[in-house]
């Protein structure tokens, strides 16, 4: 007699809610070995019931051989033919049945054993095993539920009132202890996630709080078993070092069984990976940021946004001017900051480029705008002005010379407080010495240039340090401007701007040479006979 294996599938509404209500955006986001594999998945996120048996087959380690599922149902029914226990209805039978298991499949213990691996080799762990049993149960119609203990999950048969558990029936199991540098990294979750306080993981039992919050201790059903044995595919992957092939198991794990071990397995796994350069450092960047939020790691998250935002947004406005492309990236990674206390510093970078963006247009306004936006931003310190003379920066560079001394001259009364920083000076400086030769070449106006030169020494005079960077340029101004003076007899005035230029180039030979004829023509003439 043939059986033919049924395909309900046993919901318990809080998980199965959970994953349909929360996870059903994941799809596009994970990845599947096999387009098979993918399917079930699409039809689990639909609230469609998938085949059972053959979305068993389908977890396991990448490069794996998939037992097809001809084979298996061949060994599950030649199972049944040979099964003297023709119905479930006594704890006596249920145990004859557990007897026929051992004898037809049950071989070596194997923790990272496939649910494949069992039917084929006999390989078998507590989860393939339970998965076994659901498959089993399903002609006799038995009402099962599933519970964890300690890592090791096993079926509970229901007789009417009766419960009988099956949890002493896995020959080579034994009870499970997390490494402490584990338990360790999973209680600092807890914290980070608020789940238990700072008292608690200082002054707990380490392994007590481990078993209360890792294991999970509502029963459920077929498809959350599945999860597990994602679970344990992610563990011994992780043991092999295939890091990434692991990350994508807890994920789907967590899909599967949306409880908090998977969450913090699937979490960890990606920070990682992200700390260890082998996500997130392609266009796929965001929305690993966005996932690691959610997976519970905000503060790694938040920092991430920072600077993948700080990388990104002069690409996408100040070189690609593309504003729709930017606004969409910035939407996108303000959601992953949401109310923290970095929101604040996500919006300075947000008004320096968009201020940025408009000044590099010729909409000089709207620059402003957002400049102003910035400068009134709540968030205090350097961070915000410096991004402001950042702003500041693309200002003047984007200014007709003859018109840098008047712009800068109205962001210094605009924004006093950026007024006396050494940054803001310095192009205070750069705008003097333009000015300096707008007004000695361009304009002919030689008390206006000297003005000019008078208001850079007195910058200097105050920043010091501007000196270092800009010392022949300073030279020449004083120099060119001297050589004017000359021409026109000034000699005193020629002479102040020569030995100021040769503070900045004291071994300067042809410039000795200018000051030592300056002072020569400087001297009384004789009187002729």
């Amino acid at each position: 007699m043939k059986y033919i294996i049924g395909l309900t599938l046993l919901l318990f509404t809080s998980m199965a809610e959970a994953r349909q209500s929360t996870r059903s955006g994941l799809i596009p986001y994970l990845r599947f070995s096999t387009e098979e594999e993918k399917k079930y998945f699409e039809e689990l996120a639909r609230g469609k019931e998938p085949d059972y048996l053959s979305f068993l087959l389908q977890i396991k380690p990448p490069g794996v051989a998939t037992v097809s599922r001809n084979e298996a149902v061949a060994k599950i029914n030649g199972f049944f033919e040979s099964n003297p226990v023709k119905e479930l209805n006594s704890e006596k039978k249920i145990k004859s049945l557990l007897r026929s298991v051992r004898d037809k499949f049950m071989g070596e213990f194997e923790y990272s054993a496939t649910f494949g691996e069992l039917l084929t080799t006999g390989k078998f762990n507590a989860a393939t095993l339970t998965a076994l049993f659901t498959i089993l149960f399903e002609p006799f119609k038995t009402e099962y539920y599933i519970n964890e203990e300690k890592g090791i999950v096993y079926p509970v048969v229901k007789l009417g009132e009766e419960a009988i558990s099956l949890s002493n029936h896995k020959p080579g199991t034994v009870e499970v202890n997390m490494p402490e540098e584990q338990v360790g990294f999973f209680l600092d979750y807890l914290v980070e996630n608020q789940v238990i306080t700072k008292d608690q993981f200082s002054n707990g039992n380490w392994q007590e709080l481990f078993s209360e919050y890792y294991y999970v201790k509502e029963s459920f059903g077929k498809i959350e078993l599945a999860g597990f044995l994602y679970y344990q595919t992610g563990v011994s992957l992780l043991i092999e070092q295939k890091e990434e092939e692991a990350y994508w198991a807890f994920e789907k794990a967590y899909f599967l069984c949306p409880v908090l071990k998977m969450k913090f397995m699937s979490g960890i796994s990606l920070y990682n990976l992200m700390i260890a350069g082998k996500l997130g450092q392609d266009d796929s960047r965001a929305e690993f940021i966005s996932r690691v939020n959610e997976l519970g790691y905000s503060e790694y998250a938040r920092s991430q946004a920072m600077e993948y935002f700080t990388k990104t947004y002069e690409q996408l406005l100040h070189k690609e001017m593309d504003l729709p492309k930017y606004m969409a990236f910035y939407n996108y990674l303000s959601n992953v900051i949401g109310n923290s206390h970095d929101r604040d510093g996500l919006n300075v970078l947000h008004y320096t480029g968009l201020a940025g963006y408009y000044i590099l247009k010729g909409e000089k306004n709207a620059g402003i705008y957002y400049l102003d936006s910035l400068m009134n931003n709540s968030k205090p310190g350097e961070f915000k002005n410096e991004n402001a003379i950042r702003v500041v920066s693309l200002i003047m560079t984007n200014t007709e010379e003859r018109n840098r001394m008047d712009t800068i001259t109205w962001l210094k009364n605009r924004y006093p407080a950026l007024a006396n920083r050494c940054d803001f000076q310095n192009y205070v400086m750069l705008s003097c010495l333009v000015d300096a030769y707008y007004l000695r070449d361009v304009k002919l106006d030689l008390p206006g240039a000297l003005a000019t030169a008078k208001k850079l020494q007195s910058i200097l005079k105050t920043y010091p340090e501007l000196k270092r960077s800009n010392e022949y340029m300073i030279r020449d101004c004083y120099w060119r401007l001297a050589f004017s003076f000359n021409k026109k007899n000034e000699y005193n005035t020629a002479l102040e701007l020569l030995n100021a230029a040769l503070e900045y180039s004291p071994e300067n030979k042809r410039l000795k040479e200018e000051i030592a004829a300056t002072e020569e023509k400087m001297k009384p003439k004789a009187k002729t006979k």
